[in-house]
C-alpha cells in the first residue's frame, strides 16, 4: 500500500513538473510555473492526498490561486508549519512537519502579507498523523557497576541520576557519588568533568543557552561550567538573605537538597524548590543573593523544576515525594496543583488532574510546550501536552527491564532523569540499568 501511494505521488509530481527525479527517465522535469497569485481573488481548496502519514510525508494539496512562488505560500498542519517545496497555481507540493498532532487540520495562507489564521483557508477533511516512537541505548551496560569515560561503547556510568542537554546537543549526566560526565554522540566521546562528588540535575543557563549549572546536593555551592573555556568550572557560594514577608531572617531558613535549578530567560534568575524547610528560592547570579520567595513547608518534598518555554513566568515543579506536579506563577505568587493527586501514588493516563504518578522526578519541556517527566517508580516516561492530556510515552508501568525498541515492548528500570534536545529527542538517565537511553519521537 505504501509503495503504491508513493508511486502515485511521484507520478503526479512528475506530471505537474515539480522538481523530482522520475526513475524511468532518470532526468528532472522542468517546473510548469502556472499563474501568479491574484490577491483580488480568493484562495480555494479542493482536496489533498494522502490523508495520513508521518514526519516528512510528501503531500499534494489541490485548489486554486496558490500562485507560483513557494516563498509566499504557508501551509500549516494544526499550528506546525510545513515545508512548501513547489507550487504550480492549482497544486502545492509540501512535506509534513514533525509531530503536528494526531488529527490535523491543514490550512493554507498565500501572499507576502498573509497572516496565518486570519488570512488562511482550511480543508474540510483532516490529516491523520502517525507518530513513530523508538528507544535506543546511547551508552552503558546493565550490571557493569563501573564509572569511566571513553567512547560510547567503552564508557560506563554506574548510577546515572540526572541529565541535561545544551543547544549543541552536548549531554551532561550526573552519577550518584561519582561525578559529572559530558556525552557527545557526534564525536563518540564520554568525558569525565567531575569526580567523587554528588551533584544533582545539570541545567542549561537560559540567558546563554550554553553554560551548565549544577547544584550540590546539600550545602551552599553550585557549579557553573563554561564550554567556551574547556569546560572549566567555577564554584558559587550564594549568600542567604531574609524575607520579612515570610518572617525569615538570613539565618532562619535552610536550603539543602537542591535537586534541579530552573533558569529564567527573562530575569536571568535561578529558581529551585528546596527539600529542607521547603521554600521556593531565587538566586541572583550577579549579586549571589539567595532568597526564599514562597513557603512550601506544608508541601515538603524533593522538587524538580523547569520554566515553560513560552510562558516564562510559569515554573513547573514535580514533587517526587508527593507524587504530583505543581505550577508556580512568578507574577502572582500562586502555587497550583497542576497534575496528579497529592500523596496518591499510582499510574493512570488521561486528564492531568485525574492522572496518577509514582515519584515523578526530573522534568523538561520541548519547544512545543510538551512536559516530559521521568516517572521513576512506574519505570516509564510520561508526557503532558499543552491541552493537559497525560500519556505514557515509553515503558510499561510496573515492569522493569532493559529492552530497546518501540513503545509496545521497550522497558526501563527506575528512570530518574529526562532532558529534551533541540530536535525533540528525549535523553533518559536509566538509573538501575546504568544506561543513558534516547527516545526518538517522529
Amino acid at each position: 500500500m505504501h509503495k503504491l501511494r508513493e508511486y502515485c505521488i511521484l507520478s503526479v509530481l512528475c506530471s505537474a513538473g515539480v522538481f523530482v527525479a522520475c526513475e524511468d527517465s532518470g532526468s528532472q522535469q522542468a517546473l510548469e510555473q502556472g499563474p501568479a497569485y491574484n490577491p483580488s481573488e480568493p484562495v480555494e481548496l479542493t482536496r489533498f492526498y494522502p490523508d495520513s502519514g508521518g514526519m516528512a510525508t510528501q503531500i499534494i494539496l489541490e485548489g486554486l490561486n496558490f500562485g507560483n512562488d513557494p516563498g509566499q505560500v504557508r501551509v500549516y498542519f494544526n499550528k506546525k508549519r510545513a515545508a512548501v517545496v513547489q507550487t504550480t497555481g492549482d497544486m502545492i507540493y509540501a512535506i509534513t512537519p514533525r509531530q503536528p498532532g494526531d488529527t490535523c487540520t491543514i490550512s493554507v495562507a498565500v501572499g507576502a502579507g498573509a497572516t496565518p489564521g486570519k488570512d488562511s483557508v482550511t480543508y474540510k477533511n483532516t490529516f491523520e498523523y502517525t507518530t513513530v516512537i523508538g528507544l535506543t541505548t546511547v551508552l552503558g551496560q546493565p550490571g557493569a557497576n563501573l564509572d569511566q569515560g571513553g567512547t560510547l561503547s567503552e564508557a560506563r556510568i554506574y548510577k546515572p541520576q540526572f541529565i541535561g542537554v545544551d543547544v549543541e546537543d552536548n549531554v551532561y549526566v550526573t552519577s550518584e557519588g561519582y561525578g559529572l560526565y559530558l556525552v557527545n554522540e557526534t564525536a563518540n566521546t564520554v568525558m569525565v568533568l567531575l569526580t567523587g562528588s554528588t551533584y544533582n540535575a545539570p541545567t542549561i543557563d537560559k540567558t546563554t543557552g550554553r553554560h551548565v549549572l549544577v547544584p550540590a546536593n546539600s550545602g551552599y555551592p553550585y557549579l557553573r561550567f563554561d564550554p567556551d573555556d574547556g569546560y572549566s568550572s567555577r564554584k558559587y557560594n550564594p549568600v542567604r538573605v531574609g524575607n520579612a514577608d515570610l518572617g525569615l531572617s538570613e539565618t532562619g531558613w535552610n536550603f539543602s537538597y537542591k535537586h534541579q535549578f530552573a533558569s529564567n530567560a527573562d530575569d536571568g534568575m535561578i529558581y529551585f524548590g528546596s527539600r529542607t524547610d521547603s521554600y521556593i528560592v531565587r538566586i541572583d547570579p550577579k549579586t549571589r543573593e539567595m532568597k526564599p520567595i514562597f513557603d512550601l513547608r506544608s508541601k515538603q518534598s524533593n522538587y524538580f523544576s523547569m520554566f515553560h518555554p513560552h510562558e516564562h513566568n510559569m515554573l513547573y515543579m514535580s514533587a517526587r515525594n508527593r507524587h504530583c506536579i505543581y505550577t508556580f506563577n512568578l507574577q502572582t505568587s500562586e502555587l497550583t496543583l497542576y497534575a496528579g493527586e497529592e500523596n496518591t501514588p499510582g499510574h493512570s493516563d488521561g486528564e492531568r488532574l485525574t492522572a496518577r504518578f509514582s515519584e515523578p522526578t526530573q522534568v523538561d519541556f520541548d519547544d512545543d510546550g510538551n512536559l516530559f517527566i521521568a516517572d521513576k517508580n512506574n519505570h516509564v516516561i510520561r508526557k503532558i501536552n499543552p491541552e493537559g492530556l497525560v500519556t505514557t510515552v515509553i515503558g510499561i508501568p510496573g515492569t522493569t527491564g532493559h529492552i530497546d525498541g518501540t513503545a509496545d515492548y521497550a522497558l526501563l528500570n527506575l528512570p530518574w532523569g529526562v532532558a529534551v534536545s533541540k530536535d525533540g529527542s528525549v535523553y533518559i538517565s536509566d538509573y538501575n540499568n546504568q544506561c543513558i537511553r534516547k527516545l526518538s519521537i517522529q
